[in-house]
């Protein structure tokens, strides 16, 4: 029989697994947003953008290599731990600077949210890893449950940007800037560097592709959760079977043994009615054979006057 302490413990545990698996379910697009914008935040991208057909050129000349060159500058910038001179100091070739103080001050800003934003990932992918042990060990199946969850609101999430993102690109780019920047730091005029080396196309372009690196992780998270929620769900149900079993063969054998524990009182029973009727039937006899034996009320006086007729020898 469990203890009142057992059983108030139960639910508290359940209650936390349950928090647990909402906090991966959250979690999970999180993280798969930040893979997407690393994965996207690499000098491949920015190769395969520069290179590749229909993407703007630039209006003032500025040539592919050129680009590759300064966008590459401006990538290492916000993605490492660099001061602001390291954009502050460059040189175009037109002799003049490459960057304006307004072009440097925002993509300072870029880096801080960059590296503040990785850094939230990175904890959140350390107690999602905790909390996947966890619920591993306490219970089977319930992680890849909620990571399966995690994973259909992702695309949900994703379709629902996309959706508002190409009816009205420019007030989602503009709601998403004002996020996370103050307003009219990140607004630049079309001879800007910035401008020039990441044209509207470009982000267009990285949105689509941090959108299906998300996707594609998360399809590949449902493929992979999916047989284990199953498996998870074959045994609970397993269990309950054979927990029901167990119940029903104690039932089964706790009836049987109430059925015999009748049956022996009914033959105790009937044995002791048999011995009692065996015992007045004994009593009646015994009486009868006596009844026989004595002398009648009649026979009584014939005999006293026969011997007080009798003569003494």
């Amino acid at each position: 029989m469990s203890s009142p302490t057992t059983a108030v413990k139960r639910p508290r545990e359940a209650k936390f697994r349950r928090l647990q698996q909402v906090f991966l379910a959250l979690t999970f697009p999180i993280l798969l947003i930040a893979l997407g914008v690393r994965l996207v935040a690499t000098p491949l991208f920015l190769w395969i953008e520069y290179h590749r057909p229909g993407f703007p050129a630039d209006h003032w000349g500025m040539t592919t290599e050129q680009r590759m060159t300064y966008g590459s500058y401006g990538l290492d910038y916000i993605m490492n731990f660099a001061p602001p001179e390291y954009l502050s100091g460059l040189i175009s070739e037109e002799a003049g600077m490459l960057f304006q103080d307004q072009e440097v001050s925002h993509m300072t800003d870029v880096q801080h949210v960059i590296q503040w934003g990785f850094l939230v990932a990175l904890i959140l992918l350390v107690l999602s890893a905790i909390s996947c042990l966890y619920l591993h060990r306490r219970a089977p199946g319930a992680a890849s449950g909620a990571l399966f969850f995690g994973a259909w609101l992702t695309v949900a999430l994703l379709v629902i940007l996309l959706v508002v993102a190409v009816l009205a690109w420019e007030t989602f780019f503009a709601l998403f800037h004002s996020l996370f920047f103050d307003a009219g730091s990140w607004t630049f005029r079309i001879t800007d560097t910035l401008i020039r080396l990441y044209p509207t196309q470009f982000w267009m372009d990285a949105a689509i592709a941090v959108a299906l690196i998300a996707v594609i992780g998360a399809f590949v998270t449902m493929l992979i959760t999916r047989p284990r929620m199953r498996s998870a769900a074959r045994g609970e149900r397993a269990a309950v079977d054979e927990g029901s079993g167990h119940d029903g063969r104690e039932e089964t054998e706790h009836e049987r043994a109430d059925v015999e524990d009748s049956n022996t009182e009914r033959q105790d029973a009937d044995s002791e009615r048999d011995q009692t009727l065996g015992n007045r039937e004994s009593a009646s006899d015994h009486s009868a054979s006596e009844n026989q034996g004595a002398p009648s009320a009649k026979d009584r006086p014939n005999r006293d006057s026969d011997a007080r007729s009798a003569p003494w020898a």
